[in-house]
């Protein structure tokens, strides 16, 4: 809950925590199949792929083999083409057994089946796992361009060099729980740019410019890409199985009381998403953020634009970041605190921190 003591309006946030663990108590191996498949975690060899991939692109495989004695064992790709399997990509595993193999997706459409592989070593029989089909899609046309803070990441408006932030450094949380209450780890895979879209039905003002600076901010901290590719007439309204559109990554609409339940009695967004298990641990979390959206109340009135204090801005990073993997911080002075004021329309010390641990890591191989 996040409420205003700037001498408007009180405001409240609430993102969709209750929803995201009772989806993890629901379906502990996985929270979203839209994007990924993913192998039983029993067998000697598992791997995950996206589902679809644009033309252009790469095709991140990442897997989990078994080892012995923590020794790093070759692993490869191989694609099934004209009947026969042809290995299109290599890699070793780190000594605990998990491993990347990035493909080129090609320039032409259409589906193509995968599979991992591992051959004899160290005494352990060969490994291979079932097929992965990736469909190759046409790039979509982009009906806006690149936001501020993509190629050339905003940090100068994000932390300019006299920014001092506040508050405790460790003060920031993951927003996943499990069934018995227990934080759970989940980040984007920080290397593909995250594609936005934006439903301005019903909006409180033209907020789109709003939720671009927004968006622009959070991407000079964390050090992740995104990419606004058009307009969209999707929006998430707590609905217990949604079917997200694959055309995007992350969906922000707008929605009032009377349609989206979750912001009655003064809420005035929600921010979440869904994942899949990282099952080997490549992202070294739990779990993949795979869709996030963001839901602003169009009933909302007296609420300030802009970025200059508490308002529109400060609520628009706040649910970015739910949509990106963050709870709630516990004090005051950070934005991710559940009460919003003029103390904390700004990032805290919290905040950087918690960011830094979903964004893009010195240890990413991008």
């Amino acid at each position: 809950m996040l409420i205003s003591r700037a001498g408007r309006r009180p405001l409240t946030i609430v993102l969709a925590v209750v929803l995201v663990a009772t989806q993890l108590a629901a379906w502990p191996r996985s929270v979203d199949a839209h994007d990924g498949v993913r192998l039983r975690t029993t067998a000697p060899i598992v791997v995950t792929a996206p589902k679809k991939v644009t033309v252009g692109g790469r095709i991140a495989f990442v897997g989990d083999v078994v080892v012995k004695r923590k020794k790093p064992r070759p692993v490869a790709v191989a694609e099934r083409s004209g009947g026969r399997w042809r290995v299109v990509g290599r890699a070793t595993s780190k000594a605990n057994g998990t491993f990347t193999v990035r493909v080129a997706a090609g320039t032409a459409t259409g589906s193509r089946v995968f599979r991992a592989q591992a051959a004899a070593a160290h005494g352990l029989a060969a490994v291979r796992t079932g097929a992965v089909r990736v469909t190759v899609t046409k790039k979509p046309v982009s009906t806006g361009t690149e936001i501020p803070g993509t190629d050339e990441y905003d940090a100068a408006e994000a932390l300019p060099a006299s920014y001092d932030a506040v508050g405790p450094k460790g003060d920031w949380s993951y927003l996943f729980v499990d069934q018995h209450g227990d934080e759970q780890s989940v980040r984007w895979d920080p290397c593909p740019v995250i594609r936005w879209r934006y439903n301005a039905a019903g909006q409180e003002y033209a907020a789109r410019a709003d939720v671009t600076r927004a968006i622009a901010k959070i991407s000079g901290v964390t050090g992740l890409k995104f990419k606004y590719v058009g307009s969209t007439g999707f929006r998430y309204v707590g609905q217990a199985d949604p079917d997200f559109p694959h055309n995007a990554d992350l969906f922000v609409s707008w929605a009032s009381e009377k349609q989206y339940g979750q912001l009655a009695g003064g809420v005035v967004g929600t921010g979440g998403g869904l994942a899949t298990s990282a099952g080997a641990g490549a992202l070294d979390v739990d779990w993949r953020m795979d869709v996030g959206y963001l839901t602003l109340d169009s009933g909302a009135p007296q609420i300030a634009r802009g970025f200059d204090g508490s308002g529109w801005g400060q609520i628009m990073m706040h649910e970015v970041l739910h949509a990106l993997g963050l709870g709630h911080a516990q004090t005051s002075q950070q934005l991710m605190a559940p009460v919003a004021d003029d103390d904390n329309y700004q990032f805290g010390a919290g905040d950087i921190t918690g960011m830094h641990r979903i964004g893009l890591r010195s240890t990413d191989s991008c």
